[in-house]
């Protein structure tokens, strides 16, 4: 995708950009903007998988496919309508169990915290109506008015946890932690890749690229980077290796479908073009790679 960005910048081509979802401003505004159009996407997604959900995260790809105008959308607008499109009935009671907890343990102290309790109520219900939950101050506020919410009676317990539960979230921690740090280098990996490409240093982005497999083997995108990496530096065989790979790991991704059709030509760059299509019907580097043989 880089080559065909650099292509498009040389030729003066340059697809415009989409639309970005909306700025600062518009969360001070009361109109429901296009949120209807997110909501619609999300419930239409609810309805094709009303017991597993669509995956984390898919919230954004299923609304490529099914948007009307060429507009950049990442989330739903509703953290809890959102929630459920991707993950289901569980996910959605997992999420909804969090937020009630501490408006159940205040349930018989609601005059005692009542400015807590209003701005805590204020934060989860505006979480349903736009995405600046994702912001961190946002979140750490509501997080913070919970625990006001759970002691503000003052009165700590005094129970102790016992050795085996003290062991066992002591371990927890450390696997999440440790999870978190691996996770975040594979990600800074595959900036570092995308940076190195940019810049036509493929073999930095190969050595970047395989890093990140090694850290996520999970994810598609290194298979995907690793193919551009190859491709860019004329290996165009193993490109298209890991480029098949790539879409075999995400099949729903439609830039790994539009690099493939890059790296390949006749009737399987249609059908890697169709798919991509199918995806992302609106994106202008589609019509691009189609139109160049």
């Amino acid at each position: 995708l880089l080559t065909v960005a650099g292509a498009l910048e040389v030729m003066g081509e340059a697809p415009p950009p989409a639309v970005q979802q909306g700025g600062p401003g518009r969360l001070l505004s009361a109109s429901t903007g296009d949120r209807a159009d997110y909501w619609r996407v999300a419930a239409v997604a609810v309805a094709d998988e009303p017991s597993l959900g669509i995956g984390a995260g898919g919230f954004a790809r299923r609304w490529e496919r099914e948007r009307d105008e060429l507009v950049f959308v990442r989330d739903a607008h509703n953290l809890y309508l959102e929630t459920l499109a991707e993950l289901g009935p569980v996910g959605l009671g997992a999420l909804l169990a969090v937020v009630a907890a501490p408006l159940v343990a205040r349930r018989r102290c609601v005059h005692s915290d009542g400015p807590a309790l209003a701005a805590y109520l204020a934060l989860a219900a505006h979480a349903g109506v736009d995405w600046d939950w994702e912001l961190p101050a946002v979140t750490l506020c509501l997080l913070l008015l919970g625990v006001v919410l759970l002691h503000a009676d003052g009165r700590a317990s005094t129970r102790r946890l016992g050795r085996a539960t003290r062991v066992g979230l002591s371990i927890a921690a450390a696997a999440l932690v440790s999870l978190g740090v691996i996770v975040s280098l594979g990600a800074a990996s595959l900036d570092e890749a995308d940076r190195a490409l940019d810049r036509g240093d493929a073999a930095t982005a190969r050595e970047n690229a395989r890093r990140a497999r090694r850290l996520a083997p999970w994810s598609a995108e290194p298979w995907q980077l690793l193919g551009e990496a190859e491709l860019a530096a004329g290996r165009v065989p193993r490109a298209q290796a890991h480029l098949r790979r790539a879409t075999r790991e995400d099949p729903r991704s439609w830039t790994a479908w539009l690099a493939l059709a890059v790296a390949t030509d006749g009737v399987e760059r249609a059908a890697a073009i169709g798919r991509a299509r199918e995806l992302n019907p609106l994106a202008p580097e589609i019509e691009f790679v189609a139109g160049d043989p």
